[in-house]
């Protein structure tokens, strides 16, 4: 009889895999979640977790993490019900899950997967040293967890190039947050700027004949696009890498907040001096934010990729 932890918000998620796991012959612990399952996993640990990814307090992805930093030999089975986006069970993987499910999974083939892996008999540890610093397992360090590290090689392991290649979902969300906020700021400073009325008599959406036949304001609009690209972009990339949009994540989703905020300081500005109105800065705005999450999610699908590919 094997120990099954299974971790789920919903109490009917973990109701049904109790009753299933235990007419199987299992014993079943339940977590409502991460943090809960990380406290229980320190005082009895189980042969095997199944981890739901999106939870409050503690999310899946953060204990998956730190569980599979701190317990070498923990066996997890991921699940979402994130609208069928695989960000997060791609992240799952690089971050130590040995199988995911989407929601609704069938219960015939997540029965299969709990008996394979509690078939599987432990691969040996390597003797290589850890590529990260292990640190004691307690409360204060445990959203204050390292970069994921991965060795480089060339096939052959080594040990002195140590590379960052994914930001926990804690901190890239704090990342995010912050440059959410300096957007924010650069749109709407200096203040003083701000004279509480509006002046669209002098608003140009677009630009005009006579602008588009000028080089140096054609130089000026390009400058200014390249700006507001490189300014969204970290917002989208963020956004992605930060792994856990919330429980209904999608692309349409980014795309709607960066249009809202974009909008936002684009219609304050029609009430500033010396700041200009522009659909075009919109637009550049909104693809700025598009390229950073194409870009996250390309990044995040080629380390998990090189992740699975090293395991086998």
């Amino acid at each position: 009889m094997a120990t099954i932890m299974v971790i789920d918000d919903e109490p009917s998620i973990r109701g049904l895999l109790r009753e299933v796991l235990e007419r199987s012959g299992h014993k079943v612990v339940e977590a409502k979640d991460g943090r809960e399952a990380l406290d229980l996993y320190q005082k009895h640990k189980a042969d095997l977790l199944i981890m739901d990814l999106l939870m409050p307090e503690v999310d899946g992805l953060e204990a998956t993490l730190q569980l599979t930093r701190e317990y070498m030999d923990t066996k997890i089975i991921a699940m979402t019900g994130a609208q069928g986006d695989r960000n997060f069970l791609d992240i799952a993987k690089l971050f130590g899950a040995h199988r995911t499910f989407e929601k609704p999974f069938d219960l015939k083939e997540m029965l299969n997967a709990v008996e394979a892996e509690l078939a599987q008999k432990l691969s040996a540890l390597p003797s290589a040293p850890l590529p990260f610093p292990r640190k004691p397992f307690t409360k204060e360090n445990l959203l204050e967890s390292p970069p994921l590290l991965l060795q480089e090689s060339n096939g052959a392991a080594d040990s002195h190039s140590q590379t960052p290649v994914f930001l926990t979902p804690t901190r890239a969300w704090r990342l995010w947050c912050a440059w959410s906020m300096l957007i924010v700021l650069v749109g709407i400073l200096p203040l003083h700027n701000f004279v509480g009325h509006a002046h669209w008599q002098y608003i140009r959406w677009v630009p005009t004949p006579d602008q588009l036949s000028s080089p140096a304001i054609l130089l000026d609009l390009g400058i200014d696009a390249v700006a507001n690209i490189l300014l969204f972009l970290p917002f989208g990339l963020l956004y992605t890498l930060r792994g856990l949009g919330g429980k209904s994540f999608s692309p349409g989703l980014l795309m709607l907040m960066a249009f809202t905020l974009s909008f936002g300081i684009e219609y304050y500005q029609v009430y500033c001096h010396n700041r200009s109105t522009s659909l075009l800065d919109l637009l550049d705005n909104v693809l700025g934010a598009y390229i950073g999450m194409r870009l996250g999610e390309m990044y995040l699908r080629k380390k998990a990729a090189e992740v699975m590919e090293a395991a086998t």
